[in-house]
């Protein structure tokens, strides 16, 4: 989240602030001298307490362009471009995590996303087209329904409702995190409603935490197949105040589908690096490939009886 020190040394306004059970949400509108524009841009910025959920341009050709992690040239727009790649017909998306709503930037008019969102007021956000407008102008089809994100989706199963392409879990990156998305038991659930070939995402940039280690050992314990990560933490200096630094993790129920995103990670690799030849520094140059962790790193998987938040501390 090294983000935030970039955003609170700019000029900015609150314009709007909320309180709910779930803690105080708060927009906030910025001027950015913007490198990659060449010019000075408005945008808005969600924050669920010190946690930075969405960032959006206010100028009109620029407004589905997303920000922070989600923009088109990071690991969220990899994995996306992936799967658009094997759906060219549309794919079925769910999320759960609204926050600005900016990944609906990445959907094509074939595509349907969901989102699964437990906090009311983040749609009644999410929705203000005085504050964003990804959900309102993106071409995909769009759902939000509110609860907790793993009930939605059992009660998606119950209703007999067509799989999921993607499932992605964007809820840890804040302080807190919903220990019961992160369980073997949640883990086979979102693999029960996935498509043969399609994937898991967890997005677990964390200031606090490292999470990689046990959504190793989810993997394992579900698919047997190590999982995907994709990392960005080389951002160009003169794009960290819109790109952020973050850790994504795909899961898999069919290894050919991880090999197409690793793939993918090395052809990027090769076309921003067009003189390097050698594989191995092509994969050193890309954003990440299978993750294996070291002994030393490996933790107890998490069931619905068991969790430990005290292993995955980064102490250093």
């Amino acid at each position: 989240m090294i983000a935030i020190q970039y955003y609170t040394s700019m000029d900015s306004k609150t314009i709007y602030r909320e309180r709910t059970f779930y803690g105080i949400h708060e927009v906030t509108e910025q001027y950015l001298d913007d490198a990659a524009q060449q010019r000075i841009v408005k945008i808005h910025v969600i924050h669920h307490g010190t946690t930075i959920h969405g960032i959006q341009y206010l100028e009109p050709d620029l407004e589905l362009q997303p920000l922070g992690y989600y923009h088109f040239n990071g690991p969220c727009g990899m994995i996306m471009d992936t799967i658009k790649a094997m759906r060219p017909e549309g794919a079925r998306i769910g999320i759960m995590g609204l926050g600005s709503g900016a990944i609906a930037a990445h959907g094509r008019a074939q595509d349907s996303i969901t989102f699964f969102e437990i906090d009311p007021a983040v749609e009644a956000i999410a929705r203000d087209p005085e504050l964003f407008t990804f959900l309102d102008k993106a071409p995909a089809d769009i759902e939000v329904r509110l609860g907790d994100g793993r009930k939605l989706i059992e009660e998606s199963e119950e209703a007999g409702e067509a799989k999921f392409d993607l499932l992605h879990a964007d809820a840890f990156s804040s302080d807190s995190i919903p220990t019961h998305l992160l369980t073997v038991e949640a883990i086979n659930l979102y693999f029960d409603r996935l498509t043969d070939d399609g994937m898991v995402v967890l997005h677990i940039s964390n200031r606090y935490l490292d999470l990689a280690p046990l959504v190793y050992e989810l993997a394992m314990n579900t698919t047997g197949i190590p999982p995907i990560i994709l990392e960005e933490s080389a951002v160009p200096e003169e794009e960290r105040m819109y790109h952020f630094p973050s850790i994504w993790m795909v899961l898999v129920k069919d290894p050919n589908t991880g090999i197409r995103i690793a793939e993918r990670a090395i052809d990027q690799a090769q076309l921003a690096n067009p003189d390097v030849t050698d594989p191995e520094e092509l994969y050193k140059l890309s954003m990440g490939g299978v993750y294996i962790p070291r002994d030393e790193d490996r933790v107890r998987v998490w069931t619905d009886d068991y969790s430990n938040i005290i292993s995955l501390i980064k102490w250093r």
